[in-house]
C-alpha cells in the first residue's frame, strides 16, 4: 500500500505526477475537502478497474429517507493507453483518516496502472 500526495490544481495548469498502483493492498490519498480528482492511465493490454471504497458508511434512516449503505464505485480504465478522469469524492468516500481508499482489480504491476491525484 502506498500513501498517494495530491497536486494542487491551477488555472495556469498542473503537470501531474503519476504514481504506480500497487498490487497488493492498495492505496490511499488524501480527500479531507471532498474535493480529490483522480487521473487514471491503462498501459496493459487488457482492461482494469480502479475500485473507491465507500468505507462501509451508513447514513441513518429520518422522516424523508430510509437508512442508505454508500457504495463502492467502480471506475472501467480502457486497454492500451486508455485514461480516465473519476471525481470529485465527496466526504462519504473519505474514510476516518480523510483518505479515499483505492484497490485495483486486473493486472497493475510494474508499470501498466498510473494514478494521478489533484484537488
Amino acid at each position: 500500500m502506498a500513501t498517494f500526495t495530491r497536486q494542487s490544481k491551477s488555472s495556469a495548469g498542473t503537470t501531474l505526477t503519476f504514481n504506480n498502483a500497487t498490487a497488493a493492498g492498495g492505496d490511499i490519498v488524501t480527500n479531507s475537502d471532498g474535493r480529490t480528482e483522480l487521473i487514471l492511465r491503462n498501459t496493459h493490454t487488457a482492461a482494469q478497474n480502479v475500485v473507491v471504497s465507500g468505507n462501509s458508511r451508513q447514513r441513518s434512516a429520518d422522516a424523508q429517507f430510509p437508512a442508505m449503505t454508500v457504495p463502492d464505485i467502480t471506475i472501467p480504465v480502457p486497454a492500451n493507453g486508455g485514461t480516465v478522469q473519476a471525481g470529485p469524492f465527496p466526504a462519504a468516500y473519505t474514510d476516518n483518516n480523510g483518505n479515499l481508499n483505492l484497490s485495483y482489480s486486473g493486472n497493475v504491476g510494474g508499470n501498466t496502472l498510473l494514478v494521478g491525484c489533484v484537488g
